[in-house]
């Protein structure tokens, strides 16, 4: 079954990375409206997903997991 992947990270060239990924690429790219709602967790983090076509909420597998520890950002 496929997944949507998200990733966060630091960009220092967009040309040659969107070079590289639609090399390997199966697909274009497919934008995916949703609205994420972050209730207050004394336990950790919730998130709550809706989409536009009205599914939802849901809670992503990933959506409930301990705070993350803030690290400090290295140049």
């Amino acid at each position: 079954m496929p997944r949507n992947i998200e990733i966060k990270a630091r960009v220092d060239d967009l040309k040659t990375l969107a070079a590289r990924t639609a090399a390997i690429a199966t697909s274009g790219s497919t934008a995916i409206a949703q609205d994420d709602t972050f209730p207050r967790c004394e336990a950790g983090r919730l998130k709550l997903r809706e989409f536009a076509d009205g599914t939802g909420p849901r809670c992503p597998s990933t959506c409930c997991r301990p705070p993350m520890r803030r690290r400090p950002c290295v140049r």
